[in-house]
């Protein structure tokens, strides 16, 4: 499935300085759709979107949007293995897991 629009949307208020690292926008997703997407689907839906020049894939696989200043630079995507999205993913659940207790022990 294509996810562009929603993965757009979600880098829409991150700027160079402050761009979204993989697992903030793993859980974005799965607070806007309730699903998380799959691999492919995040690697595809980032790549097309860095080649497109709408988003700009900065060092240490962080994301954001770009501006009149920044669709000018280089569209290059580099990607991220499956491995490096794994461990995004596993950081996201434990923090929602986290969250969950907390609100349980209320």
């Amino acid at each position: 499935m294509n996810y562009d629009k929603d993965i757009l949307f979600i880098l829409s208020k991150t700027t160079q300085k402050k761009p979204m690292e993989l697992s903030n926008i793993i859980a974005s997703f799965d607070n806007k759709q309730h699903l998380i997407i799959s691999y492919e689907e995040l690697y595809g839906s980032l790549q097309r979107l860095v080649l497109s020049g709408k988003v700009i894939e900065s060092k240490e696989n962080k994301y954001f949007c770009s501006s009149n200043k920044t669709r000018k630079a280089v569209n290059v995507y580099n990607g991220f293995t499956k491995s490096f999205y794994d461990d995004s993913l596993a950081i996201y659940l434990r923090l929602a897991n986290s969250i969950i207790k907390q609100i349980i022990k209320k």
